[in-house]
């Protein structure tokens, strides 16, 4: 207990000087880097109770931080603090409102009504997340798709969908009302503008090295049909860059499954399956999925051309002989 109580003095030593409002947004990050360095150590030890301690230092002088926010809720689920989790979640639901990001507010405040449906605070939070999620433009968004770091450990299944039955007539639809066809409109542009102005943001806060949050937006917005292909890529991407794998095939897998917005698109999701198959060792899956791309665009495009000629070259081991 005395190392996460040291880690929680170094901390306090960093915060000195980010505490009041006039604080430069580099002495935060560099606060939060050792935060965060400080409760991942004192996890790495298996002292999760200093780890807390580390973050609600961080957060009691940053309340809405939400890179600290998210940390202090990993951390609760690693170490199965049920009531210090929805605590977490809870905080974190306030400040995505707080800052406009509606569809995560959403997504935690329905995870905590799901999980503690007798529970009235969690339910009126839900309730007035989802008032002004869709009133934002943002309602129908957010139930798309649950980020995992949203999540409680009881609600990490997802349950299998049952096709509708089928109407036994379809009535031909009216024409909507001009009046309302203008508002809709202008709704559509309204969402399609905010999603774009986040995708933005992550694409800043990656610049910037602040992955954690990054991840997290993206995650969200891989939800929104029209940046799906291009937030699924830009997210397996990073994820394959931290060395994560197979996340990273299954949300490359998952943005597939939709056709592709145009020729494009699809050659650049093609292409980010082929990467991430190599990287996990499926040569020959990626050779056949880069020959294709070689077919279909020509050897120019990107380095097929070279990966081509790499992995179709019998490689020879110590031994001297052809693999």
């Amino acid at each position: 207990m005395a190392q996460g109580r040291d880690a929680a003095e170094w901390v306090s030593i960093s915060l000195a000087d980010t505490s009041s409002g006039d604080a430069a947004s580099a002495d935060q990050n560099s606060a939060f880097d050792a935060a965060s360095a400080a409760s991942r150590a004192a996890v790495a030890r298996g002292n999760f109770q200093g780890a807390l301690d580390v973050l609600n230092r961080f957060l009691d002088a940053m309340p809405d931080h939400l890179g600290a926010l998210e940390l202090l809720v990993d951390v609760c689920l690693s170490a199965g603090f049920d009531e210090a989790l929805a605590d977490a979640q809870t905080r974190m639901a306030h400040v995505c409102l707080e800052k406009g990001c509606y569809a995560e507010a959403q997504v935690i405040a329905n995870d905590l009504a799901a999980r503690f449906p007798d529970h009235p605070e969690h339910q009126k939070l839900a309730a007035r997340v989802e008032s002004i999620a869709r009133k934002s433009g943002f309602g129908s968004v957010a139930k798309t798709a649950t980020p995992a770091f949203a999540l409680g450990a009881s609600a990490r299944q997802t349950p299998a969908l049952q096709a509708p039955k089928a109407p036994e007539a379809l009535e031909a639809p009216e024409a909507p009302d001009p009046a309302f066809a203008e508002l809709r409109d202008a709704v559509l542009e309204s969402l399609a503008a905010r999603a774009e102005q986040r995708y933005a943001d992550a694409v800043a806060r990656l610049d910037a090295h602040r992955t954690t949050e990054a991840t997290h937006i993206l995650e969200v917005l891989v939800a929104v049909p029209w940046l799906r292909a291009r937030a699924g890529t830009r997210l397996a991407r990073v994820l394959r860059e931290h060395g994560a794998l197979p996340s990273a095939m299954a949300w490359l897998e998952w943005v597939a499954e939709a056709p592709p917005d145009s020729e494009e698109v699809g050659h650049d999701v093609a292409y980010e399956i082929a990467v991430t198959l190599e990287a996990l060792g499926h040569h020959v899956e990626a050779l056949g999925v880069y020959r294709e791309l070689l077919i279909e665009v020509g050897p120019s495009y990107r380095d097929v051309g070279a990966r081509v000629q790499r992995l179709s070259t019998p490689r020879r081991p110590a031994s001297g002989r052809a693999v």
